[in-house]
């Protein structure tokens, strides 16, 4: 009886060696894993040695259908990763060691806004965030494929291309000053410099009253020629207001919304009637709101005979055209006695015709166009007065 009980021990013995040997076992899973000239090798057989018969059935190690048990455990709540290391005993050292060499955190592109250099912009590259696609290489692994390449998955990094979509130029218009008036052009270059290197966020208001401040001595302003009750006169700031029209047309050519613009009661020389944008602080403003889906920045400059501003943002999918019209009430020249007390200065008046007019924006997409009317101004006819030192007969 002995003999016989150790002869069918034997034979146990060696036929389960054979189903080891040659492959025959059905719940036993051997492969190797690739990735990045990485490779490792994993043998459940080998590492549920190690387990209990009562740690074995907990785990269902002898179940031939592995991924019918990853499914029951993944529907019960557990993540791919876990049921990986439960089900496929020993398993974890090796996929943390592939973790640590795969996994990249998504650092997306970024600029730097440079509103006084040449290249507005600098941009840096970003860097996609790589893992482990967990549950893709949990069904591989449990279809008992012999080389997996491990499955990834990519969290693409905003690129630079993104970025520079997002910071394109919208709009931007020039006027032109005469520098040998030095005052007068050191103000608009002073108003441009407050403007430069603003940063607009989305659904914020710009007033430019509160981004210039008030005209003073102390903050550099200079005395020069304004509009005052139809005349041009010296006064603090003068030229301001040819910074803050250049502005407005730079506005209009980005279709953003304009809340708050004025006329002056004379057309200035620098733009067309109903292009200006007259301000005057505490009582007359510039605002306009950035509608747009992003940031706007805005360069501004005075320099060379020439106000500029442009304005940078989400690239357009329009094109702008500002149209106007006008009736015109040209001005009579008129002579006035110069006497020698006073200076020609005192008496001469500029001539300014008058003007009615209406502009309106012409915004187009693809095939379609939308026209409307944005405004409506009276400009006062002034006549020019020209001092004479001789009766006219």
């Amino acid at each position: 009886m002995k003999l016989k009980i150790l002869t069918l021990t034997i034979l146990v013995s060696v036929l389960f060696c054979n189903i080891f040997a040659f492959g025959l076992c059905p719940w036993d899973t051997t492969f190797t894993l690739h990735c990045q000239g990485k490779s490792a090798t994993y043998s459940l057989s080998k590492e549920a040695q190690n387990l209990s018969n009562e740690e074995k059935e907990m785990r269902k190690i002898y179940h031939a259908d592995k991924w019918q048990v990853a499914q029951e455990f993944l529907q019960i709540g557990l993540p791919p990763r876990a049921v990986l290391n439960y089900i496929f005993y020993g398993i974890s050292p090796i996929l943390d060691d592939f973790e640590q060499k795969i996994t990249k955190n998504k650092v997306d592109a970024t600029f730097k806004f440079c509103p006084d250099e040449k290249e507005k912009f600098l941009y840096f590259n970003g860097v996609d965030g790589v893992e482990i696609d967990w549950y893709a290489l949990l069904k591989q692994v449990c279809q008992k494929n012999k080389k997996i390449q491990i499955p990834l998955k990519i969290d693409r990094a905003k690129s630079i291309k993104q970025l520079k979509d997002q910071t394109a130029l919208k709009g931007q218009f020039t006027t032109y000053f005469n520098q040998e008036k030095v005052s007068r052009s050191h103000n608009v270059a002073l108003a441009l410099q407050y403007i430069n290197g603003t940063i607009l966020h989305q659904g914020e208001t710009f007033s430019f009253n509160q981004k210039v401040g008030q005209r003073t001595q102390e903050r550099g302003f200079k005395s020069a020629k304004i509009i005052v009750g139809g005349r041009y006169v010296d006064g603090l700031g003068g030229g301001v207001c040819q910074a803050s029209t250049t502005l407005y047309n730079a506005v209009l050519l980005a279709n953003l919304k304009v809340e708050e613009v004025h006329a002056h009661t004379l057309v200035p020389s620098y733009v067309l009637a109903g292009r200006d944008a007259m301000v005057s602080f505490g009582a007359f403003d510039l605002k306009f709101v950035n509608d747009t889906n992003g940031d706007l920045y805005f360069v501004a400059f005075g320099q060379n005979g020439k106000a500029t501003v442009q304005i940078y943002g989400i690239k357009n999918d329009f094109e702008v055209e500002i149209q106007t019209e006008q009736e015109r009430t040209p001005f009579e020249k008129k002579y006035a006695l110069w006497t020698k007390d006073k200076k020609f200065s005192d008496l001469y008046v500029a001539g300014s015709d008058g003007v009615k007019s209406k502009t309106f924006l012409v915004v187009k997409r693809g095939q379609n166009e939308e026209k409307r009317q944005i405004r409506a101004d009276t400009y006062q006819k002034v006549d020019c007065i020209y001092p004479i030192d001789v009766v006219l007969p």
